[in-house]
């Protein structure tokens, strides 16, 4: 947070106490401020929000800590085991998340092994998406274009449409695509 979303957050933080009629001191505040430094006010205010509306108890920072990692758009492990592309004329947009994990589980699908490579996978990206979230590391999401030209521009469109790329990422992929914005909208 910059200084002046420190200030910001102070209020908000008081405010949010003052609804659960709880109180809450300039230490406990300069407390909450340490904990929440390494998010933006805007993502640390959605949280709160969220907290209030399904809450009736005051929040503490862990709360919120954890409500903000498990937002942070990486997708669960199952969801991301559907989302690896099984064969070349695939495309799909992976976050390297994915990509490190599903090194663990290749050996066993090369081995014909479905299932171990799916809980190899699972494991991995797990510990892999705990320790990123720990540390504050933001995802990472690249695309992975299949052979098939036409399989393309879903995908493409789909990771626009969740904030996965930006629409200017998707016009260089998809260039043949004049009015990229146009074609969002017709979506």
């Amino acid at each position: 947070m910059t200084t002046n979303e420190k200030k910001e957050f102070a209020e908000f933080i008081a405010s949010i106490f003052e609804i659960y009629s709880a109180k809450i001191t300039p230490a406990s505040i300069m407390i909450w401020t340490n904990m929440m430094n390494n998010y933006p006010f805007s993502v640390i205010k959605d949280a709160l929000l969220h907290h209030v509306q399904h809450s009736t108890f005051a929040p503490k920072p862990a709360d919120m800590i954890n409500f903000i990692k498990s937002k942070d758009g990486r997708p669960s492990a199952d969801e991301a085991w559907a989302m690896i592309p099984r064969n070349e004329s695939v495309s799909a947009v992976l976050s390297q998340d994915m990509l490190t994990a599903m090194g663990a589980a290749q050996p066993l699908l090369d081995e014909g092994d479905q299932v171990a490579a799916r809980m190899a996978f699972k494991e991995s990206y797990n510990r892999l998406i705990t320790e990123a979230r720990n540390n504050s590391i933001p995802v990472e999401w690249f695309p992975s274009l299949g052979d098939d030209k036409y399989g393309r521009e879903a995908v493409v469109k789909e990771a626009v449409r969740l904030g996965r790329i930006s629409e200017v990422h998707a016009q260089k992929l998809l260039p043949n695509i004049t009015n990229f914005t146009e074609l969002m909208r017709l979506s």
